[in-house]
């Protein structure tokens, strides 16, 4: 296991000092990242939940170290995904996912069980269906549709923190696979355009496995956003490591 500490101060509108901390955790037989958002009040909210990511949990809320409010998902397969249910129940945080990722979460048992780990399937509080605005009471975080890697696959963005957690969407000099179950070659390219148009090109981009980048420099490095970002490419197949 791996943990990172960054802490961020922001300006609020009040022009309060807000700061806040995000944990990184790589768990699992994937080397998956797991990331806890915390506030200077001790809420906090983790984009998903890897195997591992409970007795870590657990022990931070055994010792009201945070209090955890949310659990956000970005695709429901098991390196993602795995905890989040039996974390929810113990917790009492509200699981937010998106609902076509409801067509992949028999496959995901499966892939789990092949690899040896215990899956739960989630449960969610909230479901989401569009690009929203999901407004957690201690910090706003975007969420924005973006399938091709999973069907439901989601991105969430916090502009207070001008950071982006993309799940297995995008990764530092490269993109998430598409030939597994519930993937798609054109909705990935659809996505990755999204992301290039919505989000500003300094934003700092936290991803599903791996190191953090930026999008200014994916801009520059990665050949798959570089090349959607240029103009239409054909013939692309996303069939990538993760």
């Amino acid at each position: 296991m791996i943990v990172l500490n960054t802490s961020l101060s922001i300006n609020n509108i009040d022009m309060r000092i807000e700061t806040f901390e995000i944990k990184k955790y790589v768990l699992g037989p994937l080397n998956t990242n797991s990331y806890l958002v915390i506030d200077r009040a001790g809420n906090a909210l983790l984009v998903d939940a890897p195997p591992g990511i409970l007795t870590i949990m657990l022990y931070l809320l055994d010792r009201n170290i945070v209090k955890l409010t949310h659990i956000l998902i970005t695709h429901v397969h098991f390196d993602h995904a795995a905890e989040a249910e039996p974390l929810r129940e113990v917790s009492g945080a509200k699981l937010i996912m998106h609902r076509d990722e409801f067509l992949i979460l028999e496959e995901s048992g499966r892939w789990a069980r092949a690899y040896g780990i215990r899956w739960f399937k989630p449960d969610p509080d909230k479901l989401l269906t569009e690009d929203t605005e999901i407004d957690l009471g201690w910090v706003k975080v975007q969420a924005i549709h973006t399938p091709g890697h999973s069907p439901g696959s989601t991105c969430y963005y916090i502009k207070e923190l001008n950071t982006i957690f993309t799940g297995d969407l995008i990764f530092k000099g490269t993109v998430g696979r598409t030939d597994l179950p519930g993937g798609s070659s054109r909705e990935m390219i659809k996505s990755l355009k999204k992301i290039i148009l919505l989000i500003p090109s300094e934003t700092r981009i936290l991803p599903g496995h791996g190191d953090e980048t930026t999008l200014s420099d994916e801009l520059k490095h990665n050949p798959y956003v570089r090349a959607i970002a240029s103009g239409p490419k054909r013939n692309w197949k996303g069939t990538l490591s993760i």
